[in-house]
């Protein structure tokens, strides 16, 4: 019952009990069948620290590597954010106040979602498109921004 429950040292403690009262009593046979009980015993803890060990070191390279793709997506979404960043300042003033007011727009139609107010995030992510649109695509492509907004624009009419 010990050795089910991964009790190893326990067992031998009761193992070495049983021995013991074995010896007294003179049987000296079972008391070798005991002993060697003992040591599988030893054997199963040394299997199973190994195991234990191995799946621990597994476990741990799972979480490196995914930590290492999380650093990676983090790194290139700082990336992209530069590079739109440098691009934004390249335009001009009346665009970026657009765009400025485009992000401030999506952050509260979002937060409006979150709380689950699907009328008013539907009308503000209508305006962004319409802002959106309102900006030539020679100035700048916004086409997968358009998108993005036309299919939460959907998603939100399903919820509404």
């Amino acid at each position: 019952m010990a050795i089910d429950n991964k009790q190893f040292n326990d067992a031998k403690v009761f193992y070495k009990e049983a021995l013991d009262i074995f010896k007294m009593l003179g049987w000296f046979d079972q008391a070798d069948i005991l002993y060697r009980e003992i040591q599988h015993v030893e054997i199963y803890k040394t299997e199973f620290l190994k195991k234990q060990s191995f799946e621990d070191q597994k476990r741990q390279k799972r979480e490196e590597l995914f930590q290492k793709r999380v650093d990676a997506l983090l790194e290139e979404q700082s990336q992209k954010k530069s590079l739109i960043r440098a691009n934004l300042m390249k335009l001009p003033p009346e665009i970026r106040k657009i765009i400025d007011k485009i992000n401030l727009l999506i952050e509260k139609a979002e937060k409006e979602v979150t709380a689950q107010i699907y009328e008013r995030a539907l009308n503000r992510y209508e305006y962004i498109l319409e802002l959106y649109r309102s900006i030539p695509p020679d100035k700048l492509n916004l086409t997968e921004e358009i998108a993005e907004i036309n299919q939460k624009i959907e998603d939100l009419k399903v919820k509404y």
